[in-house]
């Protein structure tokens, strides 16, 4: 398992501190700015489908709209979920489970049809039949845990069925970078190659896709 002194551990533990708190700050502060709209009105919503490897992907979010000239600006924040793999020190196949939190700021060519960007904090849990392939690995510990952030870009249709409930289907392509070791890694922003060798520290940047469909409701 990777170990830190002291010191390494209180930057670490910082770092993650101020990730989350960039995020929960931007998105209020961009949701705060749409509700002072009069005209303004929020959906929540679920969404589900399929994602990289035909796995499971959801998400559950809040969007409020504000209207800019003909058009309207969206902005959403909310939780995540998908499945992927990576790799470590030669060992293929690793399946992990992700779990985040995103912001997302969308603008509508047309009553339903949208574009936008997406970032996200992903944390991943490697599943334990993946761990399992590393108890005949020597002097190397499987990874468990590890964090990671993803940019996305997007194409959707949201189209209301009624006064208040609206069907939304979404088409993302994503990039995700993240950092892996043996046991648990929350986050290291270094770049000292010597450092990453030391603790068995390795990049990775996988590309992400997802096709959604899910409903929404408009209060």
């Amino acid at each position: 398992m990777t170990s830190f002194d002291n010191n390494e551990k209180d930057t670490i533990g910082n770092r993650l501190f101020i990730c989350i708190l960039g995020l929960i700050m931007i998105s209020t502060a961009l949701s705060a700015s749409v509700t002072d709209s009069t005209k303004n009105n929020v959906t929540l919503g679920i969404s589900a489908g399929l994602a990289q490897n035909t796995s499971f992907s959801a998400d559950v979010f809040v969007e409020s709209i504000l209207p800019i000239h003909s058009h309207n600006f969206g902005m959403s924040f909310g939780y995540l979920h998908f499945k992927n793999t990576t790799d470590y020190s030669g060992v293929k196949d690793l399946e992990f489970s992700s779990h985040g939190l995103f912001t997302e700021g969308n603008y509508y060519f047309s009553d339903a049809f949208y574009g936008g960007l997406r970032f996200a904090l992903n944390f991943n849990w490697v599943v334990g039949e993946s761990q399992k392939k590393f108890d005949d690995v020597p002097d190397i510990d499987s990874p468990t845990f590890f964090t990671g952030i993803a940019g996305y870009m997007h194409l959707g249709y949201h189209q209301p069925i009624g006064k208040n409930i609206g069907i939304k289907l979404q088409g993302q392509i994503g990039l995700h970078n993240y950092k892996i070791a043996q046991g648990w890694l929350l986050v290291d922003n270094s770049s000292d190659d010597i450092r990453n060798a030391q603790f068995g520290i390795e990049k990775h940047a996988a590309f992400l896709y997802n096709l959604n469909v899910g409903f929404t409701y408009k209060f």
